[in-house]
């Protein structure tokens, strides 16, 4: 997928990567979560954008955690028409932006892009970069998740030294990396999704998160088939 319209006929269905409460993505937005909440305060953010939010299941979880206001924006109407159903919180601003046409208007505390900067060419990456770094307050943070198993067939991924390469040559420091989604699923993982899916043991869900996301980030980096980047943007004296 690579414009708008590709991406309206994905989002024509609700929900089309099926990240409605699935263990999978329950497990991968908490880690995310997680590397926010080892740095910041619940109120010390103040101003956060989250670029290419699609749904809005992990702009919600923001809402859900900070209370400063969010700006959300995805290429796909369809999908912003379906978080404005789905994922409204008081905090969230949702509207329809192409992340190649984005530019600071204002400043954040904090810019988070989840699984979206690899859908744009090589060339189109850098600028992304950049107008992130326009859009942070002095001493704010980016947080990006990336594929990183380098270029495929269909889609030029990242590996982890690229992005590295790539924030570090645009003004960012990065701060931690951590898996957010190993190459192979746990045998276990799947036997509790089939088993639990649509039943009253969601209920439990916190504990089994805790539980995948604390065997997840054991899990070695080079092995990951994908991960968490949090950077700080850093201003030169």
């Amino acid at each position: 997928m690579r414009d708008k319209k590709d991406f309206e006929k994905w989002y024509s269905k609700e929900d089309p990567w099926h990240f409605d409460n699935t263990l999978d993505d329950l497990v991968r937005r908490s880690i995310s979560l997680y590397h926010l909440r080892e740095v910041f305060d619940q109120t010390k953010v103040q101003s956060i954008l989250d670029a290419g939010c699609g749904a809005g299941y992990f702009t919600k979880d923001l809402a859900n955690f900070f209370s400063g206001q969010i700006d959300a924006f995805d290429i796909s109407e369809n999908a912003i028409k379906y978080a404005k159903k789905k994922n409204f919180a008081e905090n969230i601003n949702y509207y329809q932006l192409d992340l190649r046409d984005f530019q600071a208007t204002k400043s954040y505390d904090l810019i988070t892009c989840e699984e979206a900067l690899y859908y744009l060419d090589d060339e189109e990456r850098i600028p992304a970069i950049k107008n992130f770094y326009d859009a942070l307050n002095d001493e704010a943070y980016l947080k990006i998740s990336v594929v990183c198993i380098g270029n495929t067939p269909h889609r030029a991924y990242f590996t982890l030294e690229e992005i590295s390469t790539i924030l570090t040559e645009n003004g960012f420091l990065i701060q931690s990396v951590i898996p957010s989604t190993v190459k192979k699923k746990y045998l276990l993982e799947k036997i509790f999704y089939k088993l639990f899916n649509n039943s009253q043991i969601w209920v439990k869900l916190p504990f089994l998160i805790r539980y995948f996301v604390k065997r997840i980030l054991s899990y070695p980096l080079n092995r990951c088939f994908q991960v968490s980047i949090l950077s700080k943007k850093h201003v030169s004296d």
